[in-house]
C-alpha cells in the first residue's frame, strides 16, 4: 500500500515527469576556492537534472549562454529514479574566474542520435541569484541524503529545498530500514540560511528565488537498507519528493 501511495504522489506533485529532460534545481552558493595556492572568494554552482533513460549511452549537459558563444558543462549520472528516469548532477567549481562565466543556460540531452532540450520554453534559465532555486513547477526537491559513521552507529542527514508557498509549513522526513513494513518520521528544521562552505559563507533565506533549505536526520543502526522520502505540507497542500516513486537510498558521505 505504501508503494502505491508514493507512486501516485509523484505525478501529482511534479508537473513535467513526462519530459525527456527536466531541470529540478539550481544552487549557486558562495565558497572559498583556490588560485595559485591563494584562497579567493568564489561561487560554486550545482544543477540537479532528471532524464528519461532512453539508452545506456547518453550525454547530459548544462550549456551556458554568453555573448561570445556557449559554455558546455558536463553532467554525471548520480542515481536511478523511478518511472525509468535517471538523476544527473552537474557542477561548476571554478578556481578562476571566481564565478561561472555565464548568467543564462539551458539543458541538453543527446541519446540514440537525437537531442532533447529543456530551455525554459525558449527563454533559457537565469543564473543570477545566490542560493537554491526550483524550476518546472517543482515545490520540494531532496538535494542530498547522506550517511556517515559516528562513534557508536551511523547518522543519516537529508537536505531538502522547498518553494516558500506560505509562512506556516511542515517538512517531514520519512524513513524505513525494513522496506516500509515499519515507518518512522522526523520533523525537518529551517534556520533561515543556506551554508555549504562554512558558517561564514551563507545565503539568507528565503532567498531571492523564494526558496528555503530544510534539514533533518536520524540515527541508523545499520550502514545499509535505509530508504527515505520527504513530504512538504503548506496551505492545505501536500507535496512529495520520493525520487519518482522508488525513494532515496542514503549515500556515504
Amino acid at each position: 500500500m505504501r508503494s502505491a501511495v508514493l507512486v501516485l504522489a509523484v505525478c501529482v506533485s511534479v508537473a513535467l515527469c513526462a519530459n525527456e529532460i527536466s531541470l529540478l534545481e539550481v544552487n549557486k552558493f558562495p565558497c572559498l576556492c583556490w588560485n595559485n595556492n591563494t584562497g579567493v572568494n568564489c561561487t560554486n554552482t550545482m544543477w540537479k537534472i532528471v532524464v528519461k533513460n532512453l539508452s545506456y549511452q547518453k550525454i547530459v549537459q548544462v550549456v551556458g549562454v554568453t555573448a561570445a558563444g556557449e559554455v558546455p558543462v558536463d553532467a554525471t549520472f548520480k542515481y536511478t529514479s523511478g518511472s525509468n528516469l535517471e538523476t544527473w548532477f552537474a557542477y561548476f567549481s571554478p578556481e578562476y574566474p571566481a564565478t561561472a562565466p555565464f548568467d543564462k543556460f539551458y539543458l541538453k540531452y543527446t541519446v540514440n542520435g537525437k537531442t532533447y532540450y529543456d530551455n525554459n520554453a525558449g527563454k533559457n534559465f537565469p543564473l543570477v541569484n545566490d542560493g537554491p532555486a526550483l524550476y518546472n513547477s517543482y515545490k520540494v526537491v531532496v538535494e542530498s541524503a547522506v550517511m556517515e559513521s559516528t562513534v557508536y552507529d551511523y547518522w543519516v542527514e537529508v537536505r531538502t529545498v522547498v518553494q516558500n508557498l506560505g509562512f506556516t509549513k511542515a517538512v517531514t522526513l520519512f524513513y524505513t530500514w525494513d522496506n516500509w513494513y515499519s515507518t518512522q518520521k522526523t520533523a525537518m528544521t529551517y534556520d533561515g540560511k543556506y551554508c555549504s562552505c562554512g558558517e561564514d559563507k551563507c545565503v539568507a533565506e528565503p532567498d531571492k528565488d523564494n526558496c528555503e533549505t530544510w534539514q533533518g536526520g536520524f540515527d541508523a543502526v545499520s550502514p545499509s537498507g535505509y530508504q527515505v522520502y520527504v513530504e512538504y505540507d503548506v496551505d492545505g497542500q501536500k507535496y512529495t519528493d520520493n525520487n519518482f516513486g522508488i525513494n532515496y537510498t542514503p549515500t556515504w558521505y
